[in-house]
């Protein structure tokens, strides 16, 4: 249909996206389909004259891009939808029942591109039937866009900057004239072919390769374009806008509050657009269908705030800028300029120094005549504010600088000021130099460089460093050398080895597969010698040794094999071992892999995924094993695949292990097809929700080393790496941000007697250097600063001066500093005064707060306030106020001043009351005086409150699926009706925000007692999940208490089928956290009390489990029951908690975040419960010492060892 042009206007908003909208895709009379980051594929169906949500598909572990639209047909009656995914998978959906039919694998990286060929579906592969029938070497870099012309060929377009034009597998033509990555395609009815580019333009070619015409308008990245059969094109773009253009000129732009990833026309000629807030728009010319006026308003707001946050005002975000209160600060010369945010605008000041007041100039704008303006930055006019940037994923710096300044005193204050390393000082001079013109700038001959003591560079001189090794040195990255599991619990693996062959000695029909009274000992012989480290380089394992584990892996059954792999895993890191192993791994072709294979194929017995991938992982010891791990790389990869998204950490680690290891290898054998299958596969983890930091660090760690040493940076660039490495800086947990960091702190500084500097720094690293090969900015304050005065008469200040330290004296009637002379060491040197800062005191103390902390200063002198001196430094050091009274008295004692008195008009700033007075009766005991417990007792419980509740639904989907297609138990499966009961259950619990006064029927809780009563043990896990968070739901756990009051036993016999060996983890996982739940509601406690012992013995098994979440779920359970016990004053109860987290807290491998949970649950039953004199008895003060003593901060910080010297005073 012609359309006569008129603006576009809102038509309609559709929500439900909970992150980026990445593709769109028209699907005929169907709807429309869109694809996000989010993970999901969502369908929108038309209803009268606006789109409503119909479906959500879920398949894709990671985000999803381009769709395509299958036309209805006998396969797909009411049409399909092709998916790709950064997950590598290209998905195949039917929109009749939403079900995913086929899964297409094959790519190593993210899928970019999907078009349908006839019933082809065509990536940079053709795949026929779900099975790939042809690839081809398309583009010298990744293929980014593909669509189909009406004449059947194809168009691919490329990171090469390139579009090729295919006839079957041959390239007939190829386009040459973008200068940058190619993103987007679409056809131009009757006119040829229209690509979107990241040199910012849009580019129509005939098929003959010539350009017909160029768009250029749009100031970033375009990612699509489309046509309309009226001759209209729209674009969306970086510049978070969509433009339409007629014959070649832009007719209108829209704008967006974020980036527009995708826009395509529907054939009435309204357009979609996809956007980064995650939300999907539909624009009309229509009056009939324009938005009423209050979703125009809404837009609008959006739209004003997001440009606000963005608006830039003489090159600033006007957010930057400083507010009125920045006037407050006097000007430092007449006429100093300061622009200031009032409202939405930017207003200039200029400094009055006569009358001492800021005059207003007038508001700032931007225009045409900007560029001729003197730069802002933070409200200061300078000649140049150039933007810095440093790379490595570190944001664009601003770089102020005057030509009348010195360009080194510039660069030492910005780098100080940034916290950049000195060695860039060079290359900053340099920098500025050059950009600011000044070719014939020489300094001073005189000029000194402060920190090197030599003579000031001089443009046309050499430079001492090259461009590459003055960037920042990485604290992470790249990473040398591999990472391996090389801690066994030998004890433990020899006794599992006996009790499964013990097994087998008693089961008749595998007897002949137990251990021969020889075998046995030779087990027990290689043990000894894995046990000896210490003699690694000489001792020797034997042909047999290696055939015997070989063996058992091959002939054991598969659920009693991980503790053979456990000692294979650690034969690897044995010299002797390892190179037996691989003489059996090239005899026996295969052998390995026939291994993996066996422990990986579904359903995995966890126990052994965990043990092989780290026996694998410990192949990188050995370089004899590269080649084999080179030669296997595809088939290791993705037999482990799955454990990143596990909800085992443990599995999680060394997964991300495996791929940095694979990292370091491939970078050093120069493979760029392998490091970029190894960076996919990093890119997919890093997006993992419930990735555990260690794992995220590691997998950064591995992406960040592809980044600086491989050979993939473009492909990363492509594959939006740079939004991954903004999201690590950006992480409020350290040790993520920590990845693209550089080498932290120096903590101290010392002499050595031969003139050597020793330093200790946060990286964990002593060094040792001679002192002028070191930075003594350190040690003493640079300069004088003589705009800082003294405070009073006769004050000292010691600065560094070249090599030497020199002393001056703050002379109080002339308001300057006076040169004494240089300080030198002596034998009089210790009657001078402690100098601190460059500062002189009366004391400087070395105050130990312990647990693992550096010792602190602490200056003090003994004319000042102590308890003045003691808040100043517990808010400088960021140390608990509760402290403050210790301090105090650390000082008079120290400082001999035990008849201080402080004035009785004193008071304390943060409690109101008078100061303490030394001799004078204390408000507080000795013990009370000393900090309270920042853990102890522990008030109100812990509960397990997070759900997937979508993998949920997935899962009971797939589970009814296999039901209903198993004959003898289809009976089992769900109706229709129940079904959608499920369905409502899961939209109760997920709308939190109304749990005041929503409802569930006792239908709902009767339901899920059904289905854990009747289906399979192994099919149960997403049914207790459900269960799990109902118990949080108020209305839930009261219909569920009705239910356990009316079947009485009902509750305790789903714990007992769900813990009695060999329990599924899965199942033991949710129901221990379900039981957990139930603390949180006041009308279950008379029945945790009453079935305690029950439910303690029927999970005793979780705090031994490698599981982590298991533990962390068992302590947390033992930590709930002694809230619970100490508020019921149940002594008997008490102590069957405190022996079993005694028992708990003495276990080995128990996690950090465990045992930190059941020491609070000791140190409250300890407080405030009725078992402090049992737990004397059973040595709980040792438990209270190493807990004290540990070095992991967390624990540490669980000090309750004070309150024995208060047990000991009562006894």
């Amino acid at each position: 249909m012609e359309i006569d042009f008129s603006e576009y206007k809102l038509s309609s908003e559709l929500r439900g996206h909970e992150d980026d909208v990445r593709g769109i895709c028209v699907c005929g009379n169907a709807g429309i389909a869109t694809s996000s980051r989010d993970r999901t594929v969502r369908l929108w169906s038309l209803e009268g004259q606006k789109y409503a949500a119909s479906r959500i598909l879920l398949g894709h572990t990671s985000f999803v891009g381009p769709l395509a639209w299958i036309s209805p047909n006998e396969e797909f009656p009411e049409g399909g939808v092709v998916s790709g995914g950064m997950d590598t998978l290209v998905l195949v959906w039917d929109l009749r029942t939403g079900e995913k039919v086929q899964t297409l694998k094959g790519h190593q990286l993210q899928v970019t591109s999907v078009a349908l060929d006839g019933g082809d579906i065509v990536t940079l592969r053709r795949w026929r039937n779900g099975q790939p029938t042809e690839s081809w070497e398309a583009h010298k870099a990744a293929i980014q866009a593909v669509i189909k012309l009406p004449s059947g060929e194809l168009v691919t377009g490329s990171s090469d900057t390139t579009l090729k034009l295919w006839r079957g597998s041959k390239c007939t033509r190829t386009f040459v004239g973008h200068t940058d990555t190619v993103r987007g395609l679409a056809v131009m009815s009757d006119l040829g072919i229209l690509s979107a580019s990241h040199d910012s333009s849009i580019r129509l070619w005939a098929l003959s390769g010539e350009v017909l015409m160029e768009m250029v308008g749009h100031t970033s990245i375009v990612y699509s374009v489309d046509s309309h059969v009226s001759g209209l094109i729209v674009s969306g773009s970086e510049d978070c806008s969509a433009k339409i253009w007629k014959d070649g000129v832009c007719v209108q732009t829209i704008e967006h509050p974020g980036c527009v990833w995708d826009a395509k026309f529907l054939d009435n000629g309204d357009i979609v657009t996809g956007c980064s807030d995650g939300v999907i728009r539909i624009w009309t010319v229509h009056q009939d269908r324009l938005a009423d006026s209050l979703e125009l308003e809404s837009y609008a707001s959006q739209l004003s705030q997001y440009k606000r946050s963005r608006k830039r005002v003489g090159g600033l975000k006007l957010d930057d800028l400083p507010g009125l209160e920045a006037l407050q600060v006097p000007g430092t010369s007449d006429g100093q300029t300061k622009v200031v945010r009032e409202g939405d605008n930017g207003v200039a000041y200029a400094w009055n120094l006569r009358e001492q007041k800021w005059d207003k100039i007038g508001e700032v704008v931007d225009g045409p005549d900007d560029n001729l303006r003197r730069p802002v930055l933070d409200g200061i006019e300078y000649d140049y504010v150039f933007d810095v940037d440093i790379g490595d994923g570190e944001p664009i710096r601003k770089l102020p600088y005057n030509r009348s300044d010195n360009p080194y005193d510039t660069a030492d204050k910005w780098l100080l000021k940034e916290n950049l390393p000195l060695s860039y000082r060079q290359q900053i001079v340099e920098f500025i130099l050059q950009n600011s013109g000044q070719k014939d700038f020489t300094l001073d001959s005189s000029f000194r460089d402060p920190y090197t003591g030599s003579s000031a560079y001089i443009p046309g001189a050499t430079s001492s460093m090259s461009a590459v090794s003055a960037k920042p040195t990485f604290k992470h990255i790249p990473k040398k050398g591999v990472l391996v599991f090389d801690v066994a619990q030998f004890d433990g693996i020899l006794k599992k080895i006996t009790e499964f062959n013990n097994a087998l000695l008693s089961d008749s029909e595998n007897k002949n597969l137990s251990l021969t009274e020889l075998e046995f000992s030779r087990l027990g012989a290689i043990i000894k010698v894995l046990k000896d480290t210490s003699h690694y380089h000489s001792s020797k394992l034997a042909d047999v040794d290696i055939a015997l584990l070989l063996k058992l892996l091959n002939s054991w059954p598969l659920a009693m094999i991980f503790p053979v792999i456990d000692i294979l895993r650690m034969t690897v890191l044995h010299p002797d071992g390892a190179t037996i192993l691989l003489k059996h791994v090239e005899a026996e072709n295969g052998v390995l892999s026939e291994i993996i294979k066996k422990v990986t194929t579904n359903p995995a017995i966890p126990a052994n995924l965990l043990t092989s991938i780290r026996a694998i992982t410990n192949l990188f010891k050995n370089s004899c094993f590269y080649n084999w791990l080179q030669k296997h790389r595809s088939e290791i990869l993705d037999a482990f695949s799955s454990c990143y998204s596990s909800p085992n950490k443990n599995l999680q680690l060394s997964y991300s292990t495996l791929i940095l290891n694979y990292a370091v290898l491939l970078i050093e054998k120069k493979d760029q097809e392998g490091q970029s299958q190894v960076l996919s596969a990093a890119l997919v983890i890093v997006e993992e929700e419930n990735l555990e930091v260690d794992s995220k660090f590691r997998v950064l760690v591995a992406i960040g080393s592809l980044m600086l040493d491989g050979l993939v940076r473009k492909i990363a660039l492509d594959l939006d790496v740079q939004d991954i490495a903004k999201a690590a800086k950006a992480s409020k947990d350290a040790k993520i941000a920590e990845t693209i960091e550089h080498p932290g702190c120096v903590w101290d500084a010392k002499f050595l007697d031969n003139g050597d500097i020793v330093t200790g720094c946060s990286d964990g690293f002593i060094r040792i250097g001679w002192l002028t090969h070191w930075d003594l900015s350190h040690m003493l304050p640079n300069f004088l600063n003589t705009s800082e005065a003294g405070t009073s008469d006769g004050q000292t200040k010691v600065v560094r001066e070249g090599d030497n330290g020199v002393a001056y004296a703050w002379n109080l009637g002339e308001q300057k500093w006076d040169k004494i002379g240089e300080v030198v060491d002596g034998p009089d040197d210790n009657l001078r005064r402690p100098v601190l800062d460059g500062i002189e005191y009366d004391y400087v103390f070395d105050v130990d707060i312990g647990d693992g902390e550096p010792i602190r200063k602490l200056p003090y002198n003994r004319s000042d306030n102590p308890y003045d001196t003691a808040d100043k430094w517990l808010l400088k050091e960021n140390l608990p106020l509760s402290y403050r009274q210790q301090i105090v008295e650390f000082i008079l004692q120290n400082s001999g001043q035990k008849d201080f008195t402080l004035d009785s008009s004193f008071r304390d700033p943060y409690t109101g009351s008078s100061a303490y007075v030394p001799g004078a009766t204390s408000s507080m005991s000795a013990v009370s005086a000393k900090p309270t417990f920042k853990h102890i007792p522990k008030k109100g419980v812990l509960v397990f409150d997070v759900a997937q509740f979508d993998g949920i639904l997935k899962k009971i989907t797939e589970f009814n699926n296999a039901l209903l297609s198993d004959s003898e138990n289809k009976n089992l499966s769900l109706t229709e009706l129940e079904f959608s009961r499920l369905g409502a259950i899961i939209k109760v619990l997920k709308d939190t925000s109304h749990y005041h006064s929503s409802k569930l029927a006792d239908v709902d809780i009767a339901l899920l007692l059904k289905l854990l009563n009747s289906w399979p043990l192994a099919m149960i896990f997403p049914v207790i999940d459900i269960l799990r968070m109902t118990i949080l739901h108020p209305d839930g756990a009261t219909v569920l208490l009705k239910h356990v009051e009316a079947e009485n036993g009902v509750l305790s016999e789903i714990i007992k089928k769900v813990t009695t060996n060999p329990a599924i983890p899965a199942n033991l996982l949710t129901s221990i956290r379900a039981v957990t739940n139930l603390f949180k509601n006041s009308c279950f406690y008379n029945w945790l009390q009453k079935h305690r012992s029950e439910i303690l013995d029927a999970f005793s098994s979780c705090y031994s489990s490698p599981n982590k979440n298991l533990q962390l779920s068992y302590s947390t359970l033992i930590l709930n029951y002694a809230v619970l016990l100490i508020e019921k004053k149940d002594q008997e109860g008490q102590s069957q908690v405190l022996s079993a987290a005694l028992v708990i807290v003495e276990e080995e491998n128990l996690e950090v975040d465990s045992k930190f949970r059941v020491l609070v649950a000791i140190g409250s039953l300890m407080l405030d419960g009725l078992v402090r004199k049992i737990a004397l008895d059973l040595d709980v003060e040792d438990i209270a010492k190493a807990a004290k003593a540990s070095k992991d901060a967390k624990i540490a910080e669980v000090d309750w060892t004070l309150e024995f010297t208060e047990i000991t005073v009562k006894n």
